[in-house]
């Protein structure tokens, strides 16, 4: 099986907690966490967003149990992975289970 790791998210509004229950998840504690996108500055403040139009998007959050850095590239072609992010996930028998994170926006 030839298969890529995949993650398919989900914007929630209105009644989180109905939500999260008809996707079989069970609702925990929100969480407030400052969300950052990166940009080089002197573009941004001329409205530019270079690396946006690349299809390169950087996430820094901070807060809750941790800190993390997201890089992702859309889209994203096989050619610009490398390492473990190139090789198939292989998984047998393929299934998706249910995780929710749920965030308040800062």
């Amino acid at each position: 099986m030839d298969l890529l790791p995949t993650e398919i998210k989900v914007n929630i509004e209105g009644d989180v907690p109905a939500a999260v229950s008809s996707l079989g998840g069970s609702p925990g504690p929100m969480t407030s966490r400052p969300i950052w996108f990166a940009e080089e500055r002197d573009s941004a403040a001329e409205g530019r967003v270079p690396l946006l139009d690349a299809g390169v998007i950087l996430r820094l959050r901070i807060g809750g149990n941790r800190d993390d850095l997201t890089v992702t590239l859309r889209p994203c072609t096989r050619e610009q992975l490398v390492g473990r992010f190139s090789a198939p996930f292989e998984a047998e028998p393929f299934t998706f289970l249910p995780f929710v994170r749920m965030v308040a926006a800062a």
